[in-house]
């Protein structure tokens, strides 16, 4: 009795977890880039950041406690609009991820500072989205100056 009540548990929690999407290539819905390699999170937290500075990208956030960091602010136009945009780099141990956050401009210019702090949101990719399609061309010629880290799209 007790093997089918955990075989019945297992089967369950099986059937409601979702997997996390993993490809080689962009698909839409995607909203990191995973970059493998063998640096620990420090060398990989320190590399992100020279290869943002190197890529014309200044510093923004940083923490080097739990190893993440940020691109300041930049513009990126498309769908008729202008947004701006920060690259995280999120850093462990044989792993960097890399997350595109856009907000729209036009909106934060009505919202309260407080708000605007938070106002930013993932940019998934969307093959036909013209601002996806540039926020994505960032992400990824900043992924490609990662040489030899093998390079996954993920949700």
């Amino acid at each position: 009795m007790n093997y089918i009540l955990t075989f019945l548990g297992v089967l369950l929690s099986v059937m409601f977890c979702k997997a996390q999407k993993l490809d080689s290539t962009a698909f839409n819905g995607a909203k990191k880039i995973i970059l493998t390699n063998n640096l620990t999170a420090r060398e990989n937290y320190m590399l992100a950041g020279k290869l943002m500075l190197e890529n014309n990208y200044s510093v923004g956030l940083k923490d080097s406690e739990f190893f993440q960091i940020s691109t300041e602010p930049v513009k990126v136009s498309g769908q008729g609009s202008v947004h701006i945009l920060s690259i995280y780099a999120v850093c462990k141990d044989n792993k960097i991820t890399l997350i595109g956050k856009t907000k729209n401009l036009t909106s934060t210019k009505i919202i309260s500072f407080q708000d605007q702090e938070n106002a930013y949101d993932i940019m998934e990719y969307k093959r036909l989205n013209q601002l996806s399609k540039a926020v994505w061309w960032r992400l990824e010629n900043l992924a490609k100056t990662f040489n030899g880290a093998k390079v996954q799209y993920s949700e």
